[in-house]
């Protein structure tokens, strides 16, 4: 949906919903048993168990819920340049994703369930899914590709754009490129398997600052082009599990400044950068 409300402002929202169909590894990789060393926390024994990797054929695609809303201004009185601003929701059902049954978290959950969980098939014990003793100790585990995973990110995007022939504004000479975009991003949830704990990722991870800024300057003159760009990242924290104590210090918030010159030569009447 998009409004021109006037010549210099527009709206614009959108919903949508994709999908990713699992892939033919995902459905048909061949299952392969391979021994593996395991110590089993649950009856505290260490041994090898067999486990067996492979595709599942019943797998669905993954779904995506996407929400955006904003708004674009392009002033008639300022020629050149332009902002937006847009709020975006996405949330991912139904991720494929490789769930093994030696992993603990799979495991308490069959516990909590009583044995009733589907993730219970997952690991054969010779006795039954509760028993503490060494003789339960596990002697299968699977490790096979389910619809378990979801995603929920949530934020703001924010883009300014400045072009200008500095002819037109004074005595000067070449043409200016300002940018600046702006990530607010405080929620990026994840859930690796269903009744895992959920996780925000959203500055908990060195890959995902909750802000992200970055500042470009361009100036191009005849041949000559210079560009500046300067990166922000907020503040984040080396874990995102929020039943772990984080006892390791913060990671501080860095700038990065890179600089690009470039040349545009001509060889044999052909332009080369």
């Amino acid at each position: 949906l998009e409004w021109q409300m006037f010549d210099d402002l527009k709206f614009r929202a959108a919903r949508s919903r994709d999908i990713r169909a699992p892939t033919l590894w995902d459905l048909y990789q061949q299952s392969l048993t391979s021994p593996n060393d395991y110590t089993d926390n649950q009856t505290k024994t260490g041994g090898r168990v067999l486990v067996v990797s492979g595709g599942n054929p019943a797998l669905k695609a993954e779904v995506a819920r996407d929400t955006t809303a904003g708004a674009v201004y392009t002033p008639g009185w300022l020629p050149g340049f332009s902002a937006s601003l847009d709020y975006f929701n996405i949330v991912i059902g139904n991720g494929i994703g490789a769930v093994s049954g030696l992993t603990p978290a799979v495991q308490q959950i069959c516990l909590a369930s009583g044995g009733s969980s589907p993730y219970c098939n997952l690991i054969v014990r010779p006795i039954s899914y509760n028993g503490t003793t060494a003789a339960n100790y596990p002697t299968l585990a699977s490790n096979l590709n389910e619809n378990v995973a979801s995603i929920h990110a949530e934020g703001v995007d924010l883009e300014v754009n400045y072009t200008t022939d500095l002819s037109e504004l004074s005595d000067l000479s070449g043409i200016v490129n300002l940018r600046v975009l702006l990530t607010h991003q405080p929620t990026l949830k994840t859930q690796a398997i269903q009744g895992a704990t959920v996780t925000n990722d959203a500055g908990a991870s060195t890959v995902m600052p909750v802000d992200k800024l970055s500042f470009s300057a361009g100036y191009n003159l005849d041949a000559w082009t210079v560009n500046v760009l300067e990166t922000f990242a907020s503040s984040v924290h080396q874990f995102n599990d929020p039943t772990l104590v984080d006892l390791t210090p913060v990671v501080r918030p860095y700038f990065q400044t890179d600089l690009n010159v470039a040349y545009d030569f001509i060889g044999a009447d052909t332009p080369m950068t």
